[in-house]
């Protein structure tokens, strides 16, 4: 019989791409990790894992089971949420978030925590990623959801959520807009509008510049808020760098155009909070519904790509 944290550290090592980085990302010593899939694998009666110099790979036997462990670690965790936060009396999650994925991530989430978590109650603020994080530290926020390079927090549990690919928009009479390919050099001299100012891809994206310019340099513009620059783009007054899905309506409509600048930058969606709170049933329902909402999400993308 399979143990729930066999499971559970299974999907961990797959998802980390070895034993190390599972044990770091479960808080766990190494030889713990390797215990549990060894003890998984003679109840498997196979293995699941090929050992190899740079990491682990899955065999066909592990590639068999990872969606089925994924589903049932996925309801394991689903029913102990649903009785925590579904008895009498309700709990409150405050929410920071980010607003160039709050449309098209957080809403979909939360309407589905809601049909699951009735006695949930949301409270949402947004703010620039650095101090949402603050916030999440500090204590003013639960948790949060931001858009950032991959990177370690010793002192909060991140998730990756999905990849978020940056795209540099104009409107459609910008002179940038139509050209097969524009490099880092082209765009000296334009104007940009900057949201999001305190996020590390914004930063990084500046850097860019300072390493390709001597003397001319793009103006930057600090705006208010994701629909501002929009906006503002839409109106011809400058460029700006944001992900995706933030842009994928108005690209649709034409309003708004891809500039070919190959991003270098990799940025994702992720929901952070507290290692205090790891066993917080009420964040982990939470995260679980943002993986599941989340990954439904990637699944459509990716089969509208192959269809089109």
């Amino acid at each position: 019989m399979y143990e729930l944290r066999q499971l559970h550290t299974f999907i961990a090592v797959v998802d980390a791409g070895g034993f190390t980085n599972a044990a770091k990302l479960l808080d766990l010593a190494q030889p713990t990790v390797t215990g549990r899939i060894r003890a998984l694998e003679n109840t498997a009666g196979t293995l699941l894992f090929r050992r190899l110099p740079g990491g682990v790979e899955l065999t066909a036997a592990g590639t068999g089971l990872l969606p089925y462990a994924r589903r049932i670690v996925a309801l394991a965790n689903e029913a102990m949420a649903s009785m925590t936060l579904n008895g009498d009396g309700t709990s409150r999650v405050n929410i920071g978030t980010v607003a160039s994925v709050t449309k098209h991530r957080l809403i979909p989430i939360l309407e589905y925590a809601n049909l699951r978590f009735p006695n949930m109650l949301v409270s949402m603020s947004s703010s620039d990623s650095v101090d949402t994080l603050a916030a999440v530290r500090q204590g003013t926020l639960d948790c949060a959801f931001f858009v950032d390079a991959v990177d370690a927090h010793e002192d909060l549990h991140t998730t990756v959520l999905c990849e978020e690919p940056l795209v540099l928009v104009g409107n459609p009479a910008h002179p940038l807009v139509g050209r097969p390919r524009v490099t880092t050099e082209d765009l000296g001299g334009v104007t940009l509008l900057r949201a999001e100012r305190n996020a590390s891809y914004q930063k990084q994206f500046e850097q860019t510049f300072s390493l390709a310019y001597s003397t001319v340099r793009p103006r930057v513009h600090d705006l208010d808020s994701v629909d501002t620059a929009k906006q503002s783009v839409i109106e011809g007054l400058g460029i700006t760098l944001l992900p995706e899905v933030a842009v994928a309506d108005e690209l649709a409509a034409g309003v708004l155009r891809r500039i070919s600048w190959a991003c270098p930058l990799r940025v994702a969606t992720q929901f952070g909070f507290s290692r205090d709170r790891s066993s917080d049933a009420m964040l982990n329902a939470l995260l679980l519904a943002s993986r599941q909402v989340i990954g439904e999400q990637v699944a459509q993308q990716q089969h509208r790509r192959l269809a089109s």
